[in-house]
């Protein structure tokens, strides 16, 4: 069942992607992050080449499951979160594990190279010559005895390198190679001046269209399963049911959700701060961990708090959470 476009919405809001000097700026911060691993196996290699050979794969093993496991879990690295970007499906949602391995796939593949030409290089130069140079000098002998593949693919590296540069400046959404390998996009979620400009999910329209079909025919969210990312800006939600629904970084800007049900539902990142609420309105279970909203909002709405655990809500909430408990106390 599909709903048409509802003008001014989903064409017209845009969606902020990620460019290349915010996504470099990320990138000089993972790098950075991983300096101390950086540093110690430099260190090795300067003093000794048995410690630098036992080093050489752990420490490449540590590079990549940095990337991969944080862009699952999270959909970002530490670097790309202290610029506020992160990494979706190109339908909207979490990219998961899979994705984030597909989409290193091309920087795992010369990592393995690189090492494998590194240990080859390790065994076949004099430890007796190499430990009367200095580290740069070092540098160069064991680059010298690598094998005459190993420039190929450095450069077959740099030219990699200059192709996602060029792809990503070449297309709207602003996806890399690596990108369109997985099926991702890299947005910025830093908040926006206006909800108009929050709008993160309007180049998923059909998903959208979809969800939204199937709330207002009366479905339960819970049941269609993941919300997130969704734009429910100035939608009539009124008496729907989104329990146990996964809405992280969905936005209810200026959303009628007067008496829809939230319970067990995960509202990490959610903005609700514009939403329209009452006394009706149930967050039971909801997981409500660094959701943009504001406790005045909630206090309007009169929205019941009490069947939380203190410890359990954002701090923004637990003086409305002691408000409520001295009001009605628990029998």
């Amino acid at each position: 069942m599909r709903q048409a476009s509802e003008p001014g919405k989903e064409e017209n809001a845009p969606v902020r992607y990620a460019g290349f000097w915010v996504r470099l700026g990320a990138g000089l911060i993972d790098e950075l992050v991983q300096l101390p691993i950086f540093g110690l196996t430099y260190a090795a290699a300067t003093h000794s080449l048995e410690m630098y050979r036992v080093l050489l794969i752990p420490a490449a093993l540590i590079y990549a499951l940095y990337h991969i496991l944080f862009m699952g879990w999270r959909g970002a690295t530490p670097g790309k979160m202290a610029v506020h970007i992160k990494i979706v499906r190109l339908e909207g949602g979490p990219m998961g594990y899979w994705r984030a391995l597909q989409r290193y796939s091309p920087y795992l593949f010369f990592q393995i190279i690189s090492v494998s030409c590194m240990y080859i290089a390790i065994g076949r130069v004099s430890p007796d010559l190499y430990y009367t140079l200095d580290a740069y000098d070092q540098s160069r002998y064991l680059r010298d005895y690598q094998p005459h593949i190993a420039r190929v693919f450095t450069l077959l590296e740099g030219v990699w390198f200059l192709c996602e540069i060029v792809s990503l400046l070449a297309n709207e959404k602003k996806r890399a190679i690596h990108d369109f390998i997985a099926g991702t996009v890299v947005i910025s979620t830093r908040p926006a001046q206006s909800w108009e400009e929050t709008d993160i999910t309007a180049a998923f329209p059909e998903r959208m269209q979809a969800h939204l079909a199937w709330l207002e025919s009366g479905g339960e969210a819970g049941k269609q399963g993941d919300f997130s990312f969704m734009n429910f800006n100035g939608r009539d939600l009124n008496g729907a049911r989104f329990t146990k629904a996964i809405l992280r970084s969905a936005n209810f800007g200026n959303a009628n959700i007067k008496g829809a049900h939230f319970g067990e539902a995960v509202l990490n990142d959610a903005m609700l701060v514009c939403a329209v609420m009452d006394e009706h309105t149930d967050f039971t279970g909801a997981n409500l961990a660094d959701a943009f909203l504001d406790a005045k909002n909630f206090s309007k709405g009169n929205v019941n708090l009490r069947s939380f655990a203190r410890k359990d809500l954002p701090a923004k909430l637990r003086h409305l959470w002691d408000e409520q408990q001295k009001i009605n106390p628990p029998t």
